[in-house]
């Protein structure tokens, strides 16, 4: 996180935290989903 304010200009990394937090938390979402499904296709099984 500290590189990522670096990058936009922000003082820390609490102030990119504060303001794209919620976009962020829906990343790690939808990056979970698609692993999950990638995971289930490469073993054959579906979702435990």
């Amino acid at each position: 996180m500290h590189a990522v304010a670096d990058l936009l200009g922000h003082a820390s990394p609490h102030l990119v935290m504060a303001r794209y937090g919620h976009a962020y938390r829906e990343e790690v979402r939808s990056a979970a989903a698609r692993l999950e499904g990638f995971m289930a296709s490469q073993t054959g099984r579906g979702a435990a």
